[in-house]
């Protein structure tokens, strides 16, 4: 299965504090994750309003970073890609939703690579008909069992 990571669950690598879960499913997927253009360019959008400083600076050297380490594993919006947008945003306004532009690039990513998107917006994305999983609400195998075992405990 192919993952593609939407900005808001790669932006938590750059938090201070990053939300546990996000960063849990991220280890235990990596070898299924991929970037996208879009994402790329949100991230760098992003990071180029900052304030010039060292948080710019650092942020900006974790991106160029992770682009490069990720380069193989980054999906473009290619002309297919942008034949299926269009679909999907006609989709999506006929339905009476209109959001970003930039989401329903990411979903044409996703079909068009037969991906789950991972995704925090979940609400957003729904009414492209695609895979979705959030991480933000993943709980690590590990802390499953950890629950199990608490569960089991307490009946006893």
């Amino acid at each position: 299965m192919i993952y593609v990571v939407d900005t808001n669950v790669i932006s938590e690598i750059f938090k201070p504090k990053p939300h546990t879960n996000a960063i849990w499913w991220m280890q235990d997927h990596n070898e299924n994750m991929y970037l996208n253009a879009i994402t790329i360019h949100e991230l760098n959008f992003g990071i180029s309003l900052l304030p010039d400083g060292k948080r710019k600076k650092s942020h900006l050297d974790r991106l160029d970073a992770i682009t490069r380490e990720c380069s193989d594993r980054t999906l473009p919006f290619d002309a297919f890609s942008g034949y299926l947008s269009g679909q999907l945003f006609a989709l999506a306004r006929k339905k009476g939703r209109v959001g970003a532009v930039e989401d329903c690039m990411i979903a044409a990513i996703c079909a068009r690579h037969d991906a789950t998107l991972a995704t925090r917006n979940v609400k957003d994305f729904e009414v492209f008909g695609i895979d979705i999983v959030n991480p933000f609400d993943y709980e690590s195998e590990t802390m499953q069992r950890l629950r199990r075992k608490e569960a089991a405990r307490d009946t006893e």
